[in-house]
C-alpha cells in the first residue's frame, strides 16, 4: 500500500496531474487512429510540431500502443553501417501498403525520433542512420496476420541494410494500391485541365483587341 501511495503521490500536484491526464488522452486518441490504419510515426510528428507532446513522451507512447496494446512484433538493432540514402526504402514501403512499419531511432544528442519509412520527410529530418546507434523496428499487417507482420519486419531490415527481399502478396493491399493510383490519375487530370484553361485564357487575352486610351482633353486657354 505504501508503494502504491508513493507511486501516485506525484499526481497530487496540479501540474503533474494535468500533464498525466493530457498524456493519457493523447494515448487513447492515438490508439484509435492507429487501429484505423494510420501510421504512429506520422501522428507523433504532428503532435510534436503542435507542441502537444514532448520528445521524452515518444518512447513511452510507442511502447504503450505498439507493444502493450497492439502486440506488434519488433526487433531492436544497432546499425552495422551508416546509411544516408533512403530512396529505395521509401519507394518499396510505399508499395508495401499492406504492412505498417514504424521505426524509433535513438539519437544520443537529440533523443528518440519516430520514422514512417514510407515518408521521405521523416528521413530528411534525421538525415542518416549512424553506425552503432540504436534502431527499433515495429511491424503490423493491415489484415491482422502476426506471421505476415513478422516476415515483413525481417524483410524491411533486409531492405534497409541494402538487400533485395522478396515481396510477398500479403505485403501489398491491392485495393489500396488501386485507390492510390486512381487518386494520382485524378490529380494529374485536374492539373492538366487547369493548365489547359490557363493557356486558353492567355490566348483569348492575347487575341482580344486592345482598347486605345482616350485622348487627353485640350488645355483651357489662359486667362487674359
Amino acid at each position: 500500500m505504501a508503494a502504491l501511495t508513493k507511486e501516485f503521490s506525484v499526481l497530487g500536484a496540479r501540474d503533474a496531474f494535468n500533464q498525466t491526464l493530457r498524456h493519457l488522452v493523447n494515448v487513447t486518441s492515438l490508439v484509435g487512429d492507429v487501429e484505423k490504419g494510420l501510421n504512429l510515426a506520422d501522428l507523433l510528428h504532428g503532435l510534436l510540431e503542435q507542441g502537444t507532446i514532448t520528445r521524452d513522451q515518444v518512447t513511452p507512447i510507442v511502447s504503450l500502443i505498439l507493444l502493450n496494446r497492439l502486440k506488434a512484433p519488433y526487433r531492436s538493432l544497432n546499425m552495422k553501417e551508416t546509411i544516408s540514402s533512403f530512396d529505395r526504402v521509401v519507394e518499396t514501403m510505399k508499395r508495401w501498403n499492406g504492412v505498417d512499419v514504424t521505426l524509433v531511432y535513438h539519437q544520443p544528442n537529440v533523443g528518440a525520433a519516430t520514422i514512417n519509412p514510407a515518408n521521405a520527410a521523416h528521413w530528411e529530418a534525421v538525415h542518416d542512420l549512424k553506425k552503432h546507434e540504436l534502431l527499433v523496428v515495429y511491424a503490423r499487417h493491415s489484415g491482422g496476420k502476426p506471421d505476415v507482420a513478422e516476415r515483413a519486419l525481417h524483410a524491411f531490415i533486409d531492405l534497409l541494410e541494402g538487400g533485395s527481399p522478396a515481396e510477398e502478396p500479403d505485403f501489398v493491399d491491392q485495393r489500396k494500391l488501386q485507390m492510390a493510383r486512381a487518386a494520382q490519375e485524378a490529380a494529374e487530370r485536374a492539373r492538366q485541365a487547369a493548365e489547359q484553361r490557363a493557356a486558353e485564357q492567355a490566348r483569348a487575352a492575347a487575341a482580344a483587341p486592345q482598347t486605345a486610351a482616350p485622348a487627353a482633353a485640350p488645355a483651357a486657354p489662359a486667362a487674359a
